[in-house]
């Protein structure tokens, strides 16, 4: 099933770079978020179980459920989560192998009941000593056939900006009453530092609700109607 899992990464990615445009930037993150006010027009996200083909036993569940997590805290949008081995990820494997054009793109919605799917795999898994994870995920606009979001990063324990962040998290998030160094825990920690990783993924999802429709005057809106029905006769 990984290896489906890994073709429906691929596949899915390759209609979704019509969409790609400018980066935003935040710093030490790199990820790409092109139009932020998509985000607010998405009710329903499908996450993937993450793809990972290391020696680590049960990291990819570990890891997807850290995300999912630090996801629904953001009150984005509904989140669901397939496993690896659902059958309903294989009937979206099948059907998105077909995908060309936007009705394509809506049965498959249909299919899976959910606006946009969210996938992406565990680049780089490193445990302590030298704590790191890299992660290339995708978020995929299934209404607009085109990359909502987007992130490849790998964050490891060791770098000074890294720690710098990790130490602020730790602080405003995790242990507030705890001792001064207890956020080394996270360099230590392959839970913390999920944790970690999670809330910094969840927090480039920035959306921007969409710009409130101008007020309708009903009588103006009745005289041009009146003036296009003149016109057409």
């Amino acid at each position: 099933m990984r290896r489906a899992a890994t073709l429906l990464v691929s596949v899915l990615a390759a209609w979704a770079c019509g969409g790609c445009g400018p980066e935003v930037e935040q710093p030490g993150i790199g990820f790409y978020l092109p139009r932020p006010r998509d985000l607010a027009r998405i009710k329903r996200v499908v996450l993937v179980e993450l793809v990972y083909d290391g020696p680590y036993a049960g990291m990819e569940w570990e890891t997807t459920q850290a995300l999912a997590k630090a996801i629904e805290a953001r009150n984005l949008f509904h989140l669901e989560v397939a496993r690896g081995d659902d059958p309903e990820l294989k009937e979206l494997l099948h059907r998105a192998q077909g995908c060309k054009t936007l009705s394509d793109l809506g049965e498959l919605r249909k299919a899976f009941k959910c606006d946009a799917v969210l996938v992406g795999s565990i680049r780089q898994y490193e445990p302590y000593p030298h704590m790191q994870i890299g992660l290339y995920l995708q978020l995929l606009d299934l209404k607009r056939g085109r990359l909502a979001w987007g992130l490849e990063h790998t964050w490891d324990a060791m770098d000074r900006a890294t720690e710098a962040r990790i130490r602020e998290f730790f602080h405003r998030q995790v242990a507030k009453d705890r001792g001064p160094l207890d956020w080394q825990m996270a360099a230590v920690s392959p839970s913390v530092f999920r944790k970690y990783v999670a809330h910094e993924v969840a927090a480039t999802l920035r959306s921007e609700p969409p710009p409130a429709e101008p007020a309708r005057n009903s009588f103006f809106a009745l005289v041009k109607k009146t003036f296009r029905r003149i016109r057409d006769n």
